[in-house]
């Protein structure tokens, strides 16, 4: 920050110095005043030839030359020496260079240049002279030109945003790792200016920016570590610095176990990104961060950190068995090693088979059986459900084996186990006594007749009076988990694999799925995320439709969509429609999104919802905006978004102005 800016426009025209100039120099000149010249030494006293040699008349012989002496060529005349450099003479001229660069009086190191100058020989009047000959005064003159902002009636605040940006800008363009890290092994302390950067938010996010860029950079390292010892660890967590030391990746990991305790699910939505990039970024991060994950999960309400880590694994499960193995290593799944041989096979092919199914099962089915969590996987039950409910002939599960593969599936969803599975290096606390599980045979037995039904109903497409009657008896198992389960995946084989979802749309078939659909998104909050997973796939399913049905065909896909906002599942709706805009969607799509939104919505709205709405109403045209049924649902969201007081980003609220102008706009 420049500070107030000058009240007094002519203040760098009156005078070629300006007075907190004069001030500095008349500082300089005190301390000059006080340094003493350094003391000329006494003349070197020569011995004069002996009188008595003189008197006496006596010639002596010249004494051979010594080495020191310089040499003669054959005519006697002694030949040119080499220039002898002066140390004192040479630090003096570097000194003189520095102090008359432009504006030097404004160089930190203006007093170290200037102390050395007169050190070595140099006069105190010659340091004003060349301070001032080299005064340009930059400082007075962005001073003056903020002061000329103010009277044209700019905001303080948005002069020191445009001052900002620039000298941020010139940062961001300028900064020298080598240079910076040299001043900063030189340094005896702390300057203020990287003090007075760590305290305020606006210059922490430069120093992010550029540690984000200069990974290896000693200054930048060192003002992430102190502002992670200030507290600032949400603002350092997706920082490669955060990875880089120990203790600041500590203190960031320990306040993220401290939040996301308290996160509703849209926050952990927005949180999980950030946090798996953080602790995936080696493999000594992830590992500590499981540790700790499967620690905290064993103890009371620990099952939110039992899905960190279960994300965390996910996150990397493209990089090869490796996060899959140090998964088991954490646990005593050691004590089982056929169970974590199975396991394995199955998470390792993406596909149960008969062999490794009637290991486990017996496992489970025996008098002393393995903890419940080695499969309370939602991986390892996504396997067993896809293989289920697979129409496909030649991979169809056959009933006999499929009685093991739902027997399973329902004991990993149904059967109350508190058993720890860490394996903890604290003998005292592995063998703390604790309930064995808790196996209810009569829900056990409902749960698989829920998914034997829904397997029987599923096994095959139906079309017309044959699917409202199936979609009728689907709708007496929903209520179980594991069995909608099921239907999700039967709904996503008949509308999406294929070319079925064209089918189902000429049928009109593709109303009764999104019925089963929207009434399992009531039930179970928690599937919601699989019932997304299958609408986006509706949406980017290519299709043999003319361009008119294909886009009819979107628009009830998009009714599903706004229909998962309207009970609760927003922020990764809102994140997949804003990508739209860099796909070339058609815009009566994204109108028709935008239009069923706003309509079920109501102020006051999030800045998150703002941003995605307004993204969305940018690339719009004026015609679009303009639409009756548009306008009649944009224009109040507009109004209110602009004069009801929201701190929007600068980015959001030029959209948003640009949006509003257009929508006011003649013709």
């Amino acid at each position: 920050s420049l500070g107030p800016t000058d009240s007094r426009p002519n203040a760098v025209l009156a005078k070629p110095f300006s007075t907190s100039a004069h001030k500095v120099l008349s500082c300089v000149f005190a301390t000059l005043t006080k340094m003493e010249s350094p003391a000329t030494p006494p003349p070197m006293e020569v011995d004069s030839p002996r009188s008595s040699d003189t008197e006496s008349g006596q010639t002596s012989e010249a004494p051979p030359a010594s080495p020191s002496q310089p040499p003669q060529d054959a005519t006697g005349v002694e030949a040119p020496a080499a220039e002898v450099i002066d140390p004192k003479k040479l630090e003096n001229e570097q000194a003189k260079a520095m102090l008359q660069r432009p504006d030097a009086i404004f160089e930190p190191d203006c007093f170290q240049h200037l102390r050395k100058y007169i050190s070595t020989g140099g006069s105190p009047v010659e340091v004003i002279q060349m301070l001032e000959g080299g005064y340009i005064g930059y400082p007075q003159m962005c001073n003056l030109v903020c002061y000329w902002l103010k009277v044209a009636g700019v905001s303080e605040e948005d002069i020191q945003a445009i001052v900002y940006e620039y000298v941020k800008k010139s940062i961001l363009e300028k900064f020298d790792v080598a240079k910076t890290d040299i001043l900063f092994q030189h340094l005896q302390a702390v300057p203020d200016w990287l003090e007075a950067m760590l305290q305020a938010p606006a210059w922490r996010k430069l120093l992010y920016e550029l540690s984000a860029k200069h990974k290896d950079s000693l200054l930048l390292n060192y003002a992430i570590q102190r502002i992670s010892e200030d507290g600032h660890q949400n603002e350092i967590a997706s920082l490669p610095a955060a990875n880089t030391y120990f203790p600041v990746y500590n203190r960031v990991l320990d306040y993220a176990f401290g939040r996301v305790v308290q996160m509703s699910e849209d926050e952990l939505f927005n949180f999980l990104p950030e946090f798996t990039r953080m602790c995936n970024h080696g493999e000594h991060t992830y590992l500590y961060a499981q540790a700790l994950s499967y620690m905290l999960a064993g103890e009371p309400g620990g099952d939110i950190f039992r899905r960190l880590s279960q994300e965390l694994e996910r996150d990397v499960a493209d990089k090869g068995t490796i996060a899959q193995r140090l998964a088991f290593y954490l646990t005593n799944i050691l004590e089982y090693p056929s169970l974590m041989a199975s396991i394995s096979t199955i998470l390792g092919e993406g596909r149960a088979n008969v062999a490794d199914m009637d290991k486990i099962y017996n496992l489970y089915t025996s008098a002393a059986p393995p903890p419940v969590k080695y499969i309370r996987r939602p991986d390892f039950i996504d396997i067993l459900v896809h293989d289920l409910f697979e129409m496909s002939s030649s991979s169809m599960v056959t009933k006999e084996d499929a009685r093991k593969w739902i027997w399973v599936a329902a004991y990993a969803s149904a059967v109350v186990d508190n058993r720890p599975i860490l394996a903890y290096a604290d003998a005292d606390k592995a063998q703390t006594p604790v309930d064995p599980p808790r196996v209810d045979k009569q829900v056990l037995d409902v749960i698989t007749g829920h998914v034997t039904s829904v397997r029987d109903v599923c096994r095959r497409s139906y079309f017309g009076p044959e699917l409202i009657s199936a979609v009728d008896q689907l709708r007496a198992h929903i209520d179980s988990p594991l069995a909608s389960l099921g239907i999700i995946r039967w709904v996503r084989t008949n509308l999406v694999e294929g070319n079925n979802f064209a089918t189902a749309f000429n049928t009109k078939s593709s109303t009764s799925y999104f019925a089963l659909l929207r009434e399992i998104c009531h039930i179970h909050p928690f599937q919601r995320p699989k019932v997304f997973e299958v609408l986006t796939a509706c949406f980017e399913v290519e299709t043999d439709l003319d361009a008119l049905m294909a886009l009819s065909a979107k628009k009830v896909v998009v009714d599903q969509l706004a229909f998962l906002m309207e009970v609760g599942y927003v922020p990764p709706v809102l994140k997949y429609a804003v990508s739209w805009t860099s796909r070339h969607v058609d815009q009566s799509v994204t109108r028709h999104f935008i239009t069923k939104v706003l309509d079920n919505s109501e102020p006051p709205y999030s800045v998150q919802f703002i941003e995605a709405m307004v993204s969305l109403l940018a690339p719009l045209t004026v015609e679009a905006l303009k639409a009756a049924e548009t306008a009649k649902v944009v224009n109040p969201f507009l109004l209110h978004c602009s004069y009801s007081g929201y701190s929007l980003p600068k980015e959001t609220s030029k959209q948003l102005q640009q949006v509003l102008s257009a929508t006011k706009s003649k013709g």
